[in-house]
């Protein structure tokens, strides 16, 4: 049985390792109009946090997509 400071250790670095992903993955499903609760808990699972964060990260900002819409909407009413 391990030492209960290594099994604290060990949660310690996993915390570490966790919280930028929680942030970062927060401040993008934002910015990109998708839901916070969903990649919070994405954010807590190792490993599907690296993807789902590469994943948003690739993924059009909101602000962008209602540009888009706006541009396309006004070119459609000259043509």
């Amino acid at each position: 049985m391990e030492p209960l400071w290594t099994t604290f250790v060990l949660l310690v670095l996993l915390v570490i390792i966790i919280v930028p992903f929680l942030v970062t993955m927060l401040f993008l499903a934002r910015r990109k109009g998708k839901s916070l609760i969903v990649y919070f808990l994405l954010g807590l699972i190792p490993g599907a946090n690296m993807i789902a964060a590469l994943w948003l990260a690739s993924q059009t900002d909101a602000s962008v997509k209602a540009e888009l819409e706006d541009l396309r909407r006004r070119l459609d009413g000259k043509v």
